[in-house]
């Protein structure tokens, strides 16, 4: 059966306040009526994520959220600005592109000048961001400061609003 919007609301109440859906109509014998819907897991990177059975099917709730509030489906994925899959507050959520998805992660955990977009060699700091799968070099500073300024406002004009530059 396929989930329609109608019937999806027929199920579950969402709160867009709070991001928390709700069991409105027994469906199974493991549903309660009133009762938070959904069960946390692992995606593929350190983020947890809440997803929610319907019908014999496993369905994210930022996803499911989002239908609930618009009325349509996401038309690409769905970001959440900060970072915590389990606040699928409608603030929190933007509708986007993988790519743009991508753009908006924090520093990595083997960045070792404590900046995004900048790492050392030979004594000075490399400015890079990527774009489209590429690599670009924005040019080599003194200070991973001035390195990360030009960082910031490449991801800026290159990434939008989709921009996570700490």
């Amino acid at each position: 059966m396929e989930l329609t919007i109608d019937r999806l609301k027929e199920v579950l109440k969402y709160d867009p306040v709070s991001g928390k859906l709700f069991w409105a109509k027994k469906i199974s014998v493991k549903v309660v009526v009133g009762a938070e819907a959904g069960n946390a897991y692992k995606g593929t990177g350190k983020s947890l994520y809440l997803r929610v059975g319907i019908f014999g099917k496993s369905y994210g709730a930022h996803n499911l959220a989002w239908a609930i509030y618009y009325g349509t489906w996401p038309e690409g994925e769905l970001d959440h600005k900060d970072l915590d899959g389990l606040n699928n507050a409608i603030d929190n959520l933007r509708d986007g592109t993988h790519q743009n998805n991508a753009c908006n992660i924090g520093i990595q955990a083997n960045n070792t000048t404590g900046f995004k977009g900048v790492s050392k060699k030979k004594g000075k700091y490399r400015a890079y961001i990527n774009k489209s799968g590429k690599q670009y070099h924005l040019g080599t500073y003194a200070t991973p400061e001035e390195a990360h300024v030009v960082y910031c406002l490449a991801a800026k004009e290159l990434h939008g609003e989709f921009a996570r530059v700490a």
